[in-house]
């Protein structure tokens, strides 16, 4: 019986000792939510009542619909991690979100915020620190999740 004990003791610490990896978030998530995003007004100090998801300069203003098991495996094919990453050079507009993903793996996640004046996306760990996390590279896949959830795509809509 110990013997049998001793082994799953050890899984179930290696399951623990190790966080998800990028490509765990982007390839294989649990689940990935869905916001439209803007800027936060007051990022530094948001009002107590406002329990509403921040991330950088961006507040989640509305929830929209769960990606489907298909949308998810879709959107995994068009992440690119890190080191397969072109880089960019200078933003040609100010960054302005207009969207969020938040990719769940157990209970952690990345937040994705997406700029579509620009095409920018920045990435941020569950405790908001900045990420260099690659890029999802299928901008239409991103707007058809924005146009499923109603969102807007003009700043005045809001």
């Amino acid at each position: 019986m110990v013997s049998l004990l001793v082994p799953l003791y050890w899984l179930a610490f290696l399951t623990f000792a190790s966080p998800p990896t990028l490509a765990d978030f982007f390839q294989k998530p649990d689940r990935v939510e869905v916001y439209r995003a803007r800027m936060d007004p007051t990022p530094d100090t948001p009002p107590k009542e406002d329990t509403r998801p921040r991330v950088g300069m961006a507040v989640f203003t509305v929830k929209g619909q769960d990606l489907t098991p298909e949308e998810r495996k879709e959107l995994a094919a068009t992440w690119t991690s890190p080191e397969n990453t072109p880089k960019k050079g200078r933003m040609m507009c100010p960054f302005n979100p207009d969207m969020a993903l938040r990719f769940w793996r157990g209970d952690t996640w990345v937040d994705v915020v997406v700029c579509f004046g620009c095409g920018e996306q920045l990435f941020y760990d569950a405790k908001k620190q900045s990420l260099a996390a690659g890029r999802l590279t299928d901008f239409a896949l991103l707007h058809r999740i924005a146009d499923k959830n109603k969102f807007p795509r003009k700043k005045d809509d809001w």
